[in-house]
């Protein structure tokens, strides 16, 4: 035997009394460990690596992967490792599917080079952990994270749609259905709001009252349809011109309603003709319009120093549109305090 062959027996042999020290310590872990030569031969095998494959220490020591009838696709990447191990000297890790007594388990590999006293690489040591249960935890963690997932989709998807009902429903208990301005009831509620708002910080506002001139001719001789066509140009030309700020509504049949916050009347009897002119030039534009609608305005103010309520200021308003009536029509009228 050469001297090579003497001296690389007695490092592998040197190995086994280490691992024989740490006998005691391999045979509680739950890791398999396992040490092999450069042809990837087994050196050694804990007991819990062979109680795994119901094998015995001197029925795998000296022998492949092949010798011992491990499948070839389990091996073959093994060999690749061992050379990768032994020529590198590094650390390889790898997850496979591995056969034992109680059937296929998921193992993590650690394959590490072992060293002599002289820093050779004599064998090396790998370490194989069954995490079959973890994976399957981490499995059954995605599926339940995935099934989260959908559900607060779903969640996400009704609250959504529960939001666009509210909407739709909040729409029709507070808008005018052909008009699409505030309804009656909802212009008066915000009308009160902006009444209390203008008296905490000693505002002011305008509100117009406004009626459609000559509006009976054209449903008698249009129809009520035609009618219906009319009112909506009127609350369009309205919603166009009209602020954000503005609390524009429906008043009832061919009436419209409109307050102004911060608005002095000079400023609303400018907004009020712009009103009539646009008015004017949209409905000549319909076709079969052959009765001139024009509209009436009356125009009262509120300041916070006044003592009113909202009822005396509309009936000004109501008193001032009676005043532009009874002037013409398509007339502007604002209230001037007695």
């Amino acid at each position: 035997m050469s001297k090579n062959n003497n001296t690389n027996d007695e490092q592998v042999e040197g190995l086994r009394k280490r691992i024989a020290t740490l006998e005691h310590a391999l045979a509680a872990t739950d890791v398999h460990f396992t040490v092999h030569d450069r042809q990837g031969r087994f050196l050694y095998v804990n007991p819990r690596g062979l109680a795994a494959q119901n094998l015995r220490l001197e029925d795998v020591e000296g022998k492949s992967w092949r010798e011992l009838g491990f499948p070839e696709e389990a091996g073959i990447p093994f060999d690749k490792q061992v050379e990768q191990v032994f020529t590198e000297e590094v650390t390889v890790r790898t997850e496979t599917e591995f056969p034992t007594k109680d059937g296929p388990r998921i193992f993590e590999n650690v394959l590490q080079p072992a060293y002599d006293n002289t820093g050779t690489v004599v064998a090396l040591v790998a370490t194989r952990q069954d995490i079959t249960n973890i994976r399957a935890v981490e499995e059954a963690l995605r599926k339940s994270n995935a099934q989260l997932q959908e559900t607060n989709r779903q969640l996400k998807a009704e609250i959504e749609k529960r939001a666009q009902i509210e909407a739709a429903l909040e729409q029709l208990a507070t808008t005018d259905s052909l008009t699409n301005l505030h309804n009656r009831r909802h212009f008066f509620e915000l009308a009160e709001q902006e009444l209390a708002r203008t008296k905490r910080y000693q505002l002011h506002f305008s509100l117009l009252l406004i009626d459609l001139d000559n509006f009976k001719a054209v449903n008698d001789n249009l129809g009520h349809l035609y009618g219906d066509r009319v009112l909506r140009v009127i609350a369009k030309c309205i919603s166009q011109n009209s602020r954000d700020v503005d609390i524009p509504g429906r008043y009832g049949g061919d009436e419209f309603v409109i307050l102004l916050p911060e608005t002095h009347p000079p400023f609303a009897q400018v907004f009020s003709e712009r009103l009539c002119q646009l008015a004017r030039t949209q409905l000549a534009e319909l076709e079969e319009m052959k009765v001139p609608v024009t509209l009436s305005i009356g125009i009262a103010n509120f300041s916070y120093e006044a003592d009113i309520t909202f009822d005396t200021l509309l009936d000004r308003a109501d008193q001032s549109l009676y005043e532009a009536k009874r002037a013409g029509k398509d007339q502007v009228v604002v209230w001037q305090d007695e």
